[in-house]
């Protein structure tokens, strides 16, 4: 069930689908980006929104590389990571490249995010 919520997250950014994307996270989550971070779902809301993957001018796909995935579980509370590599459809070409480290809780019978971490990676086989 956490490693769904990876494939959502994929999917939520390929098709812009920012209310999937934001079914992903419980009512009190962190995203932090670099030295911003955006408490709740409104301004996580409004993150998405305005970032690239969801502009309406950027036709990308959203792949992750599955062996780098790493999940662990201790009851209620686990962590995922996952890198998201944007390929433009058009040129083929890979135009970003992020790390995702999650904090998710089993809230309600459901596993969501509740503390999200994003870097730039090193990119390594």
């Amino acid at each position: 069930q956490i490693d769904q919520i990876e494939v959502t997250w994929h999917k939520a950014a390929s098709t812009k689908d920012l209310d999937l994307m934001m079914s992903l996270w419980a009512a009190n989550a962190t995203l932090q980006i670099g030295t911003q971070t955006y408490q709740g779902t409104d301004q996580i809301r409004g993150f998405w929104a305005q970032a690239a993957p969801f502009q309406t001018q950027n036709i990308w796909v959203d792949e992750t590389p599955a062996y780098k995935a790493v999940i662990t579980v201790s009851g209620k509370t686990g962590t995922l990571y996952f890198e998201c590599h944007f390929v433009d459809v058009p040129t083929r070409k890979l135009v970003a490249v992020v790390a995702t480290q999650l904090e998710v809780a089993r809230i309600s019978d459901r596993w969501v995010i509740t503390s999200s971490l994003s870097s730039t990676p090193i990119l390594s086989p």
